[in-house]
């Protein structure tokens, strides 16, 4: 174990009360290709404590850091635990969270140390799979809980607010300043979008096309400001920023029904309408058959902040257009037939300038039924 590690960890085991001659074990890595990183499943114990915790390292390659803004994802998920969970706590409950340990943001050795969920019964749902309404109905009430607290935040104390939230920064829709990684990162937002344009139904070319060429590919260069909130934007408040499937964990009853919900991975946490993390997670995770019902899942969240969901979908046109991309991007570069971490596309895409994946049937089924959702929650409206 790395020395920057190892001493992370003995002052977590010091301040959770372990003996000094505390054991460290280290379990597995947990296989996450979409993670652009190393998660590792560490328990630290001795004779009387057991704690089970994730380990989640960053990635090394300078490329990969540059383009992933590793530092400033890490930054932002260590600012989310140790401070934003705190003040959103103290106007109302948030959803079930890991427990944060500790964390370090010296570069290139960034590491987070969480409570490892799955010793109490969580687990996660594959990509492939979808979820289906009823998952997705937890999911959406877990959203309004952070959502509503957050908005509770600012409205009570909107100095606290937005000091703190602006200290965020954006990781996804932004520019690059070195010209290599601009050029990666380009590479990687067109072939999501121009695989997306492929599998466009005949029905639907001349709404879906026209606003994925018109509207996200050939506006790429101002993507950085599709998610600029505005302090006079009514519903601005805390995001997820990331809200798919992979970063839910499920509980279940002794009948296999989904009783909670925990939500992890904060490392795109942002400000914006909560139609940027509802808009992503319906589109990226719900099932071929939910997909074509979102108004169950959009009034599932209303309800559960008691306000109508006319209000909400008008934030649609504006916010649905990251939340759409997120998702597109998600579905494209983790449900192809090549099975290696989305890291190590990058090397093969500098090197060929360009990105050679191929989509499952199955895959571009979903795509299509993503772009029948997206139309009917009214996306392709500007």
């Amino acid at each position: 174990m790395e020395p920057h590690v190892d001493k992370l960890l003995r002052d977590i085991a010091s301040k959770e009360g372990l003996h000094r001659s505390f054991r460290v074990t280290v379990t597995s890595d947990v296989k996450n290709k979409s993670f652009h990183g190393v998660v590792k499943s560490v328990v630290l114990e001795d004779d009387s404590k057991r704690l089970p915790l994730i380990l989640k390292q960053c990635h090394t390659d300078d490329l990969t850091r540059d383009v992933q803004r590793t530092h400033d994802k890490f930054t932002n998920e260590v600012l989310f635990y140790s401070d934003i969970v705190g003040k959103i706590n103290a106007f109302g409950h948030l959803p079930r969270l890991p427990k944060y340990y500790g964390s370090l943001l010296t570069e290139p050795m960034e590491a987070i140390v969480l409570e490892d969920l799955r010793e109490d019964g969580f687990e996660v749902k594959q990509l492939s799979e979808g979820l289906d309404i009823v998952h997705l109905n937890i999911v959406a009430k877990a959203l309004a809980k952070l959502h509503n607290a957050s908005e509770k935040w600012k409205n009570r104390d909107p100095d606290s607010f937005w000091k703190t939230l602006n200290l965020l920064k954006e990781t996804f829709f932004i520019p690059h300043e070195n010209q290599e990684t601009q050029r990666l990162a380009t590479l990687l937002h067109e072939h999501a979008l121009i695989e997306v344009l492929k599998c466009v139904p005949t029905d639907l070319e001349n709404q879906c096309s026209d606003y994925i060429q018109n509207s996200m590919l050939s506006k790429l260069g101002e993507m950085n400001e599709w998610v600029v909130p505005s302090k006079g934007d009514r519903f601005t408040t805390v995001l997820h920023g990331d809200a798919w499937c992979h970063n839910f964990m499920f509980k279940y009853d002794s009948t296999g029904n989904p009783v909670d919900v925990a939500l992890i991975d904060w490392q795109m946490v942002r400000l914006g309408s909560p139609a940027l993390d509802l808009v992503e997670c319906f589109l990226s995770s719900a099932d071929n058959s939910t997909l074509l019902t979102p108004d169950d899942f959009i009034t599932t969240y209303s309800n559960a902040r008691c306000f109508h969901k006319d209000d909400l979908i008008m934030d649609f046109p504006r916010w649905g257009r990251p939340g759409l991309f997120i998702a597109v991007s998600i579905l494209v570069n983790v449900l192809i037939e090549d099975d290696s971490p989305i890291a190590d596309k990058f090397g093969n895409a500098v090197e060929s300038n360009g990105i050679d994946s191929t989509l499952r049937l199955e895959t571009r089924s979903r795509i299509q039924g993503l772009l029948r959702a997206a139309l009917s929650l009214g996306l392709f409206h500007e």
